[in-house]
């Protein structure tokens, strides 16, 4: 009992207050808390080095041997793991955000140096013109600088976001921490004491994490206030170099040498390519040979040796892309220089024919450069996937097997290729940027032209238009002439615009009869001769022989035959024919869907991305009412004609899966321990067919998992909440294990001239002080 005294005083010491919260911090998404005046940058940092030092001590204490056994009486081992975790991931997030603090003096430098850049900017030494390399090469800037820009704003609002969750952690946190304080008084016991402790140094890693994110959201917000006016002295450059920029000979000269220069690097480059051929060619004969006499004693010796031989394969097919992608990449060089007096020609000659030419080779050599890229990027996803079966390869293999320094070899021989196609992608990339961005040019400036032109070839355009539209054949009339004696056939075309004045005329015919016949109505019925609504009838129906008249005359006088408009009675069949054809349909979708019995009231189904229940199965429609309680008219024959996913037709159960990642350096058979275990726990999910877990991929941040399970549609069983009750598990058997979920992870490398001030404030003294504490034994 003496010792376990001794031993949490000792544990003790490295407990901080339970506020534990570093000054001026706010864990509130979007706040910026403001400085304190009473402390200085230079003590913020002692005071997390402090810290640092103080969760490294205990750390050390709480990893001794006989850690374990001293535990208070009903505390259980898991909790000094968690005790470790928290610990170890404050030291973590500790060293990451004193880096991040000695980055933003840097960094404010940098913001200061651009502004005063901008500001003291007056042009550029030299006159106008400008080449035009020189406006190709601020273009390249500017786009760089722009996706910069964006990815300095993602970065901030995915940070922002991550307060809220550190929000509700605190204040769950906090309020255990008041429960503990209670339970905590001297004449509890030690394993209250114990777990007082424990949260009190979970809110100083919650204090950590907020101060982390706060600080990296700082430093983000000062390179992207850089970044944003490096862009705009970018623009200005721009805007001057622009309308002044000019290919000269002497530009096109200088692409020549560069591009020269270039093909003769690659030369070299190949030459020695081919040297490393050879000689791995000699070393795949050997490993070739080793390993078919290793054949007749099967073994280790035998793997060993097929390990070789494929990482000398691999070295020797590496090798032979790259010397013959080489070339390739050489013949992509002479297309430069052909490019760019393409360009000048498109820019500056006066002969159409040429201009034209120069075009057509500018798109023909863009299309070749896409067709280049989507090689490119085929190639590159066939080496991701070759490296990706090698490292799952590798992961299997225990740390002395004698193939794994092999294995390596094999992978940089993947390594090398994958270098150079990505080197030949991005000029690629580079080179359609710009070609593109020529082409664009000179459809822009092709539109600029004077206003009267544009008015000139509109009206051109239009009336080009109107005539081709007036003389538009709608159809062809023959007739038989008996006026000489011998009956002679005549074709003679009707044109819309025959059918158009025909149709005018007629209009007008009709207007002014119309109007004749409402005086003539309007002086019947004032000398009252007839009332208002005999007179109305009358009307009608003597302006409906009006029109037929009128038509029958206007026909008659353009020489219009009937048989042009039979159309409009086709077109009257096929309309009723078409109404009541997906009439009929519906009805005889719905007899044969109650009937088959492959779709039923209750069932769950998915149509084209819509799932609901079915609720009703009338003659027409069917209704499909959704999760969210929406109720969806669904025709019949969507049944018969469509993909329909029954969910519940054979049997009530369906398969879910939920994707789980975690940190790189966990251990993978215990994650899948932990992830089949929450799946059997669960009392919603079948133990027939059994859950099972499979290592999804290693992506970017994390190893990634999926659980598979069946659960039944019993109407009870909710999927998406057995969905989040397993995540809810896994999240606290790894939080008790150790095991990390993963974030992204980024790289800043920022250069720094002079320190920067940081005022942060001190919190308020607590009323009573700490305990002394004592080392442990």
């Amino acid at each position: 009992m003496l010792l376990r005294i001794v031993f949490l005083i000792f544990l003790s010491l490295s407990v901080p207050p339970a506020t534990g919260q570093i000054p001026g911090i706010s864990t509130k998404s979007g706040e910026t808390p403001a400085a304190p005046k009473e402390e200085t940058p230079e003590q913020t940092r002692e005071r997390l080095e402090q810290w640092l030092k103080d969760a490294r001590a205990s750390l050390a204490r709480f990893e001794e041997p006989q850690a374990e056994d001293l535990l208070p009486q009903g505390i259980p081992p898991a909790a000094l793991a968690d005790r470790r975790r928290d610990l170890d991931q404050t030291i973590r997030t500790l060293n990451r955000t004193l880096a991040l603090l000695a980055q933003i003096p840097a960094a404010r430098q940098e913001a200061k140096d651009a502004r005063t850049a901008t500001e003291n900017w007056t042009g550029f030494a030299e006159k106008p013109p400008y080449s035009a390399l020189k406006l190709d090469d601020l273009l390249n800037q500017q786009e760089a600088v722009r996706q910069k820009v964006e990815t300095f704003r993602s970065s901030i609002n995915i940070f922002t976001k991550s307060f809220d969750g550190i929000d509700s952690e605190t204040a769950a946190n906090e309020a255990a921490i008041r429960t503990a304080r209670e339970a905590s008084e001297p004449n509890a016991n030690d394993a209250a004491r114990w777990r007082a402790d424990a949260l009190a140094a979970k809110s100083r890693l919650l204090s950590v994490r907020a101060f982390f994110i706060r600080t990296n959201i700082e430093l983000l917000e000062i390179q992207q206030a850089a970044t944003e006016t490096q862009l705009g002295l970018i623009e200005r450059q721009i805007s001057i170099v622009r309308p002044n920029a000019t290919l000269s000979e002497a530009d096109l000269a200088a692409v020549q040498k560069a591009s020269d220069d270039r093909r003769a690097a690659l030369r070299d480059e190949m030459t020695k390519v081919r040297q490393r051929l050879r000689e791995a060619s000699a070393a795949k004969v050997r490993a070739k040979t080793a390993a078919d006499e290793s054949n007749e004693n099967p073994g280790a010796a035998r793997d060993l040796a097929a390990a070789r031989l494929a990482a000398a394969e691999a070295s020797v097919e590496s090798l032979d892309f790259i010397a013959g992608n080489l070339e390739s990449v050489e013949s992509l060089e002479e297309y430069i220089p052909e490019a760019y007096q393409n360009r000048k020609l498109l820019v500056s000659s006066k002969d159409p024919a040429e201009r034209e030419a120069a075009l057509k080779e500018l798109q023909g050599i863009l299309e070749r450069l896409k067709a280049w890229e989507v090689v490119t990027a085929n190639e590159l996803s066939a080496v991701g996937a070759d490296l990706a079966r090698q490292d799952s390869n590798a992961s299997v293999l225990p740390s002395d097997d004698a193939r794994l320094p092999v294995l390596a070899e094999l992978r940089k021989a993947l390594w090398e290729k994958q270098d150079f196609l990505q080197r030949v992608s991005q000029t690629i990339s580079v080179q359609k940027k710009n070609v593109s961005r020529w082409l664009d040019e000179f459809e822009n400036n092709s539109r600029q032209k004077p206003w009267y032109s544009k008015v000139i070839q509109s009206g051109e355009s239009v009336g080009g238009l109107f005539a081709r539209l007036w003389n538009f054949e709608m159809t062809k009339v023959e007739s038989v002439d008996y006026s000489a004696g011998v009956p002679r056939t005549e074709t003679r075309v009707i044109t819309l615009g025959i059918v158009l004045t025909a149709l005018t005329l007629f209009l007008i015919a009709y207007l002014v009869s119309s109007r004749i016949s409402r005086r003539v109505q309007g002086a019947i019925v004032g000398r009252g001769h007839l009332a208002e609504a005999q007179a109305n009838t009358l009307r009608t129906w003597l302006m409906i022989l009006v029109t037929a008249a009128l038509a029958l005359t206007t026909l008659r006088y353009f020489q219009i035959p009937l048989t042009v408009f039979a159309f409009f009675g086709g077109a009257l069949a096929i309309g009723l024919g078409f109404g009541t054809q997906t009439l009929i349909k519906n009805f005889i979708s719905g007899i044969i869907v109650l009937f088959e019995r492959k779709i039923r009231v209750g069932d769950i189904v998915d149509i084209g991305g819509l799932a609901g229940s079915i609720s009703e199965i009338n003659t027409r429609s069917s209704v499909l009412r959704g999760p969210d309680g929406r109720e969806t008219l669904v025709p019949n024959s969507v049944f018969l004609e469509n993909s329909v996913t029954n969910l519940t037709l054979s049997n009530r159960s369906s398969r879910r899966a939920v994707m789980i990642g975690v940190a790189y350096g966990s251990p993978v058979s215990q994650v899948i321990t932990i992830l089949t275990e929450c799946s059997e726990r669960h009392g919603l999910i079948m133990k027939d067919p059994a859950p099972m877990v499979i290592l999804q991929d290693f992506a970017d941040n994390a190893i990634l998992f999926k659980l598979y399970f069946w659960t039944a549609f019993d109407g009870k069983t909710n999927p998406e909440q057995v969905e989040s009750d397993v995540r809810i598990m896994v999240q606290k058997r790894f939080d008790e294990s150790g095991i990390d979920f993963p974030f992204p992870q980024r790289d800043l490398h920022l250069k720094s001239d002079t320190p920067l001030k940081v005022d942060i404030s001190r919190p308020a003294k607590e009323t009573e002080p700490p305990a002394k504490k004592a080392p442990l034994p």
